[in-house]
Order: C-alpha cells, then sequence, then structure tokens
C-alpha cells in the first residue's frame, strides 16, 4: 500500500460512533490541510524508516484534531523543522496565532533532542476524534475530548494494521493505558509509556529518554 492509497482509505472511513469526526474526511480546506500534513508526515517517516512506534489512544481537540498528525499541534506544523518547505493555508492569515498543545510540545521536545533518523512513528489506537459533541460540530473549540470506547479502538486498530503495511515497525510503544489494553493480546511485548497528559510529562521524558539511552 502507498500513502496516498493509505490517506484515500482513512478519509473515506466512518467511525462507529456519531460523535466521533474522521477530522480527513470531506473537501473543506481544513480537511485537506490535515490530509496535506499527514502525507507530509509520513512521507518523511517513510525515508527515516522508522522501527519503533509510538501509539496513543485519539487526536486530542488541540493538537491532531487540528492538525492531522497525531501528537502534533499545529504550532508544531508551523515551526518545527521537520515539517519545513510544507505549505500551510493557514500561514496568509495576518496575525495568525496557531494552536498548541501541552502534549504535542512535551513529545516533540522530546523528539528535537534526538536525531532524526531515530524518530519513532506515532499515531493513535483511534485515529479520529471521539467527543460529546455530534459529528456535525467541526469547529474543535467546540468539541470536548472523550475517552475512546473500546468498540472505536477496536475499529481503529484494523486501520493501524494498514498504516503497518507501510513500515517495518519492530518495537511497539502505548502511550496510556488505552492502547496498551487493546493491542496487548496481538502484540504482548508492547511497552507501556505514561501518558504526558494530566501530570505525566516527568514521567514520560524519564522513559523517552530511557529508551534512547539519552543523558542530559
Amino acid at each position: 500500500m502507498k500513502i496516498e492509497t493509505f490517506i484515500e482509505y482513512l478519509s473515506q472511513q466512518v467511525p462507529p460512533n456519531e460523535n466521533s469526526l474522521n477530522m480527513y474526511k470531506g473537501e473543506s480546506m481544513a480537511n485537506i490541510q490535515r490530509r496535506e500534513n499527514l502525507r507530509a508526515y509520513l512521507s518523511i517517516m517513510q525515508e527515516i524508516k522508522p522501527t519503533r512506534l509510538f501509539i496513543g489512544e485519539a487526536p486530542g481537540k488541540n493538537g491532531c484534531l487540528i492538525s492531522g498528525v497525531p501528537f502534533t499541534d499545529e504550532h508544531t506544523v508551523m515551526t518545527n523543522k521537520f515539517f519545513a518547505g510544507l505549505e500551510n493555508c493557514m500561514s496568509d492569515i495576518p496575525d495568525y496565532k496557531p494552536t498548541k498543545e501541552a502534549t504535542a510540545q512535551v513529545i516533540w521536545g522530546c523528539l528535537n533532542k534526538i536525531p532524526l533518523s531515530r524518530y519513532p512513528l506515532m499515531w493513535n489506537i483511534f485515529p479520529f476524534h471521539p467527543s460529546t459533541a455530534d459529528s456535525s460540530v467541526l469547529i474543535p473549540t467546540y468539541r470536548s475530548n472523550r475517552k475512546p470506547s473500546k468498540d472505536e479502538c477496536e475499529y481503529g486498530k484494523e486501520i493501524l494494521y494498514e498504516l503497518l503495511e507501510l513500515f517495518e515497525i519492530k518495537k511497539f510503544y502505548a502511550v496510556g493505558r488505552v492502547a496498551e489494553n487493546i493491542l496487548q493480546r496481538d502484540i504482548p511485548d508492547i511497552k507501556y509509556i505514561r501518558h504526558p497528559g494530566r501530570g505525566g510529562s516527568n514521567e514520560f521524558r524519564k522513559s523517552f529518554d530511557n529508551i534512547y539511552n539519552y543523558k542530559q
């Protein structure tokens, strides 16, 4: 499967819960930008040939819901050298301030410490945004975050396996318990990492440094 084929496949999926939003589906400027961001991310990662996967639970309303890239906020897409050269439709808006997400800032702060060649692939066990708001609510400001259900995660697991056709992942790390609980039967050697959110940033940083043998 090619990246373009995967993104087309992803954009056509219908989440199993009416309150979950496939933010890649449709031809709005924002949805097209998300697909372009994800395409750029996966293309760079394919060149890197990662052997590790960091997998979280679902896109956050201030992060992946807006950027389209797991564990990544809009600010990172528009300012980090990883995404250099990627055109962004919001850049032409005067005084526009890209959104920031605490989790994304922690994770990319860690990634910035290691060589690009060692970056892990990042994904979510449920790749769409789960919320208490109806999926017709498209504006992130009005969408709350919600923990994905088991059915949503099982649904997302099939999408994950399609993604893995593009990479040769050897080591799996669950960022949080949700992905671990869903994948541990299929991937018994999956490792758990504390999620950076809800006070877990320091523990995440320690785990990251241990994985990459990074010392201050």
